[in-house]
């Protein structure tokens, strides 16, 4: 496919040309090289059921939780929660924390979740600048 620009790409995917043949090849070729986002943009075009089938797979392979849950969504299921944990544990290993937790957060798994939390630093509580108190 080459590499497009944002514009290409967006061009591409919105011509009154592109039929679920088009979208569906030139899916396949983001897929190809790694571009999985965009990808899911045209495999999404014309709800390509097999297309997104295979983003799930790519999803579990890299741990990719958000393209993951995206993926689910496209496909209009809710996403089973064993392969949940399992992109989850595989963004784990990949040291994906952000990842990981993400998809422990949709399981509701707070064990999991406590196993990723000491690699996530704490977000401090954000406080005005010293003399920008208001009173009201």
């Amino acid at each position: 496919m080459g590499h497009l620009s944002l514009i290409e790409k967006r061009d591409l995917l919105y011509s009154k040309n592109l039929t679920p043949e088009l979208a569906r090849r030139h899916g396949g070729d983001f897929l190809a090289e790694g571009l999985n986002y965009d990808a899911l943009s045209f495999f999404l075009k014309f709800k390509d059921i097999d297309g997104l089938r295979k983003l799930v797979d790519v999803s579990l392979e890299d741990g990719d939780s958000f393209l993951f849950l995206k993926t689910y969504k496209a496909l209009g299921e809710p996403p089973p929660p064993e392969l949940l944990r399992k992109v989850g544990e595989k963004a784990f290993s990949l040291q994906k924390y952000y990842y990981a937790k993400v998809a422990f957060e949709h399981l509701n798994d707070a064990a999991l979740l406590e196993k990723v939390r000491p690699f996530i630093p704490a977000v401090e509580e954000v406080k005005p600048p010293v003399g920008a108190e208001t009173e009201v």
